[in-house]
C-alpha cells in the first residue's frame, strides 16, 4: 500500500468509525467532495493540509497519527505478501486504486455528515 493510500484510508476509516470527532468541521470536509482530486497524492496532500491546519492536540490528529501508523505497520508486514512470479511487484490497476480512494473518502464523508442526511421524505396521505 502506497502512503498516499495509507493515508486517505486512515482518514476515511476515522470519519467512519468516530464520526463525533467531526462534529464542528462538517463544512470544511464537504469541500472533499465537491472538487474530485486527480490522483491519491494530491488527495493525500489535501488530507494533510486540512489536518495541519488544525491544532497539534487535536483528537482528530491523534486519532489520524494512530490509524496511520497502524495501517502503515500492516502494510509493511503484507509487503513480502505483494509480489508475483518471481518475486515482480504486482501492483493492480492504478487508475481503478486511485477512483476507489476517492470514492472512500467522498462516501465516508457523506454517509457520517449531518450535512449530507436527506430530510425524511413527506408522507402525504
Amino acid at each position: 500500500m502506497s502512503g498516499y493510500t495509507a493515508t486517505i484510508q486512515a482518514f476515511s476509516d476515522l470519519i467512519e468509525q468516530e464520526s463525533g470527532l467531526f462534529s464542528e468541521h462538517w463544512s470544511e470536509l464537504k469541500a472533499f467532495t465537491e472538487k474530485p482530486s486527480d490522483s491519491d497524492e494530491e488527495l493525500a496532500d489535501k488530507i494533510e493540509a486540512w489536518l495541519q491546519q488544525l491544532s497539534p492536540d487535536s483528537k482528530i490528529v491523534e486519532r489520524y497519527t494512530d490509524r496511520l501508523a497502524a495501517k502503515s505497520l500492516l502494510s509493511a508486514t503484507d509487503l513480502s505478501r505483494d509480489r508475483g512470479l518471481e518475486k515482480s511487484k504486482y501492483s493492480p490497476k492504478s487508475g481503478k486504486a486511485k477512483q476507489n480512494n476517492q470514492v472512500l473518502l467522498i462516501n465516508a464523508i457523506e454517509k457520517n455528515s449531518p450535512l449530507s442526511a436527506s430530510p425524511p421524505p413527506n408522507s402525504q396521505v
